[in-house]
């Protein structure tokens, strides 16, 4: 049995002063990802689905609220894998002038 990591990157279209981002960003993180890891899923940037988001910002204490888009990507069960995320996390979260990306990694099975 084949087992992967599915790891899904929830990104803001705004960033945190509630400015588009530009869509340029988007591509240059899936440029890096498809160049790591061989390719990716992504809801679109305008139109559906994407996804309405509420948090509360531990920085500020207000709920937040958000359009996003979501790039899903199934990655070998490896040391390195989960590591290009986690590394990636805080520069991806600079360049996109947001507070926090939320990145989820699940266990899924291939058939």
């Amino acid at each position: 049995m084949d087992y992967l990591y599915c790891v899904q990157m929830y990104l803001p279209l705004r960033d945190k002063d509630g400015q588009p981002i530009n869509t340029e960003m988007f591509n240059a993180m899936a440029e890096e990802v498809v160049e790591k890891f061989g390719g990716l899923t992504m809801t679109p940037l305008l139109g559906n689905p994407v996804y309405d988001g509420f948090w509360k910002s531990p920085r500020t204490k207000k709920t937040v609220r958000d359009k996003n888009s979501v790039f899903t990507i199934f990655v070998p069960q490896e040391e390195g894998s989960v590591e290009f995320f986690r590394d990636g996390k805080k520069k991806w979260q600079t360049s996109l002038n947001y507070e926090e990306l939320l990145i989820i990694v699940h266990q899924v099975q291939a058939l």
